[in-house]
């Protein structure tokens, strides 16, 4: 599991180059409220690299397994934060 966060994280920080660009389009910081998402993620497959992790499309190479992830959003109480559902509609995928 712990692989799988840092492929998260590596593919947001992929993502992060156009969230860049949008944030050159808004005001200022300090008028703004930040908006946090949260998403639970939920293994579909997991196996053996394919050639969708070939080292010419993905960057680097030793690529050694491939995952595919359906990420779904959650809702939490109003009153205190506890999670009450983590399954509330898929709003994304990852590969």
């Amino acid at each position: 599991m712990r692989g799988v966060s840092a492929f998260v994280l590596a593919t947001l920080a992929a993502c992060s180059a156009d969230a860049q660009d949008a944030r050159e389009t808004q005001p200022a910081a300090s008028t703004q409220v930040e908006e946090i998402y949260v998403v639970g993620t939920v293994v579909e497959s997991s196996g053996a690299a394919t050639e969708f992790c070939a080292e010419e499309r993905i960057g680097f190479g030793g690529a050694r397994g491939e995952g595919q992830l359906t990420l779904q959003s959650t809702a939490t109480q109003a009153s205190d934060g506890r999670m009450i559902d983590t399954n509330v509609k898929t709003v994304g995928s990852i590969r």
